[in-house]
């Protein structure tokens, strides 16, 4: 009995220190990424900044056995939270400029084209003038 004791003691210890998920803000292909690629991370950073906000409220079961069980988790908790959210918003921030980037070399070519254009009409002109 001491021992099923010990074992819900222990359970009840651990998952009260939960804390979100920091994620990584630098990815190893974040560069080699498409444009729907980068778009589908972006949303999942931004779901994780969610995530680790919705863990900050109270109310939520891991919090409650912080508070009941091991104080300082739950102060832990909190600045896990802010790490986690801070982390996920520069993760958003730094594929946002990749995907700037990568749409700035698509569109690139496309204002150089109407100043071709204009060369090669010039060019033909002065060829039957």
């Amino acid at each position: 009995m001491n021992r099923l004791f010990t074992i819900i003691s222990l359970f009840m210890f651990l998952t009260s220190c939960a804390t979100p998920t920091v994620i990584n803000v630098i990815g190893p292909n974040d560069n080699k990424l498409n444009c729907e690629e980068l778009s589908a991370e972006i949303v999942k950073a931004n779901h994780s900044a969610d995530e680790a906000q919705e863990a900050k409220k109270l109310s939520k079961p891991h919090n409650i056995g912080a508070l009941l069980f091991f104080f300082p988790a739950a102060g832990f908790t909190m600045i896990n939270v802010e790490e986690a959210t801070k982390a996920a918003k520069d993760r958003a921030l730094h594929l946002n400029k990749i995907k700037e980037k990568k749409i700035v070399k698509l569109i690139t070519p496309i204002r150089e084209r109407p100043l071709q254009l204009f060369y090669f009409s010039l060019f033909i002109m002065l060829i039957y003038v």
